[in-house]
């Protein structure tokens, strides 16, 4: 046999009968949300991540609702000392932050001042004098 000459090809199977693999995209299992106001990821299963950001706090507190009168009660049969045991000092002073802002927002309009009695100052600007 001549090693020049090649042999003829017979029932070659070049692939064609083979079903074309589709690709196979991992998902993605849990997306965390995104604070519109700061632009940090916001998982409400723990405390958030940014321990300093106000708006990733305010954000933790309105997803969170069953979780934030549990935390004013023991604030309130217990104190700031409890709280500060069991979460930590920051987790105090956000959630002393967002209580304020809550109650400023609230008692805030004059209407509520005129039919409650109550007046809300603006400290910082007795401070400076204005």
């Amino acid at each position: 046999m001549d090693n020049t000459e090649a042999a003829p090809l017979q029932d070659a199977d070049l692939g064609a009968s083979k079903p074309v693999p589709q690709p196979q995209y991992k998902t993605r299992p849990f997306q965390l949300p995104t604070v519109i106001a700061c632009g940090h990821l916001l998982d409400t299963r723990h405390l958030p991540r940014h321990a300093n950001c106000e708006h990733c706090w305010a954000a933790f507190w309105e997803t969170n609702v069953e979780f934030l009168p549990k935390v004013h009660e023991l604030l309130l049969n217990s104190g700031t000392k409890a709280v500060t045991a069991i979460y930590g000092a920051k987790f105090t002073e956000a959630l002393g932050g967002y209580l304020r802002k809550q109650l400023l927002k609230l008692h805030g309009s004059a209407q509520v001042q005129a039919a409650s009695g109550i007046e809300v100052v603006d400290v910082q600007a007795e401070r400076t004098g204005q």
